[in-house]
């Protein structure tokens, strides 16, 4: 590869973290309970009741956050199973002063959020992984299946049904999956991958504004 092709390459990484992760994605709405499919908008009818094949064998970890500048997720993933880590320092957003307060909230929370990635796949077209990323209570539905595919020894993936509990006393849902039944993976389903780490934290040089510039010469 020629040193332009692969400048160029950089770039495109680069450019992807800028953007969304380029994944269809399942979400769920800790407000009223129902699960939306690829937008931010819960849509009147959701995915309540629906059913996938997750892949907790492949599961990612990591933290995300919202970027209210472009309305879209930044996601700094890796292999849950393997030895690396995502540093949280290497991330940015370091002073508690300066991030945000949630909707609806009182005080300021780090914006970068642990968060495990769980693939999942339409039964009918088990080909292209759709990503649920489980945060709060999220992440206890994630641990639970994990636990049962532990202790199964024929690598079978479970196949659940979306739902919801609640609400709390403070009118908040918990999502559910419930495993109907336990298949094979199927033989064309893709392994979900992680997009690229966000670039390491570095000291930014001062920005000079074109008066700055000698134009005398």
């Amino acid at each position: 590869m020629s040193q332009r092709k692969a400048r160029m390459r950089q770039l495109a990484e680069q450019m992807r973290q800028e953007g969304n992760w380029g994944v269809e994605d399942v979400r769920f709405s800790f407000k009223d309970g129902r699960w939306s499919n690829g937008s931010l908008e819960i849509d009147d009818e959701g995915l309540g009741g629906s059913q996938w094949i997750a892949d907790p064998a492949h599961l990612l970890k990591g933290f995300r956050t919202y970027d209210e500048r472009t309305k879209r997720f930044r996601h700094a993933l890796l292999d849950a199973f393997g030895d690396a880590v995502v540093e949280r320092d290497a991330l940015g957003d370091l002073d508690p002063a300066a991030w945000p307060v949630p909707k609806g909230g009182k005080e300021r929370r780090d914006p970068w959020r642990p968060t495990y990635v769980l693939a999942l796949f339409r039964p009918a077209d088990p080909v292209e992984p759709v990503a649920y990323c489980a945060e709060a209570s999220g992440i206890d539905v994630v641990a639970n299946l994990l636990d049962a595919f532990t202790v199964r020894e024929d690598e079978k993936c479970p196949l659940v049904r979306l739902g919801s509990r609640g609400p709390s006393k403070s009118g908040f849902y918990s999502p559910t999956m419930t495993v109907i039944e336990w298949v094979a993976r199927p033989e064309k389903a893709k392994v979900l991958k992680a997009p690229p780490l966000p670039r390491p934290v570095a000291a930014q040089p001062k920005q000079m504004s074109w008066y700055d510039l000698d134009t005398s010469s």
